[in-house]
């Protein structure tokens, strides 16, 4: 069980809270990726609550979607070995908040947009541009990892646009609810 899971668990017999339930929702979302590495689920939400759409990590929608070419199998010769001459795997991979805001069809200022980790730059410019006001997040990214090197200007990108963005741990003391005990591990 990761610090996710534990956290989560951990607060089953608390009153649930709009925005625990939405990154819930997130987190399931995200177990629909079919990317081994890194599942990542997003929910945008209207500003009634009553609107909602979900994206994950994936391919776009009339791309073949090979497995081996998600577990970067390419030397069989196959129809993944000549999609991998011209692309890599990441080259791609729609983010799962691109992927809820097309799925929503719709004009979504001012609506919330909930996510297993923290936007990076492209994200962010799309959030600002689709006219989201408030992003929650759970996560952050891993040290190395590919889009590591814009999350300060992603935030800052948002914090320009006055864009509210939360991560877990200010979420948890706005809302007053118990955090994970500061002595598990971090799962990032």
């Amino acid at each position: 069980m990761n610090i996710t899971e534990a956290f989560l668990l951990d607060q089953r017999d608390k009153p649930r809270s709009w925005h625990r339930t939405m990154l819930e929702v997130a987190f399931t979302v995200a177990k629909m990726s079919k990317d081994p590495k890194c599942q990542v689920g997003a929910v945008v939400v209207s500003p009634d609550k009553r609107r909602v759409s979900f994206g994950y990590n994936g391919f776009p929608s009339h791309v073949p979607d090979i497995n081996d070419w998600w577990q970067e199998k390419v030397g069989d010769g196959g129809r993944a070995a000549a999609l991998a001459e011209v692309f890599g795997k990441n080259d791609l991979i729609n983010h799962a908040e691109l992927n809820a805001i097309l799925q929503a069809r719709t004009d979504l200022d001012g609506w919330t947009l909930y996510c297993t980790y923290q936007p990076c730059l492209d994200c962010s410019r799309l959030i600002v541009t689709a006219g989201i006001k408030f992003v929650y997040f759970v996560r952050k990214v891993s040290e190395g990892s590919k889009v590591e090197d814009g999350m300060d200007k992603a935030e800052m990108l948002l914090k320009l646009a006055n864009v509210d963005l939360f991560h877990r741990a200010k979420w948890d003391q706005e809302t007053k609810r118990e955090t994970v005990s500061a002595n598990a591990s971090e799962d990032h």
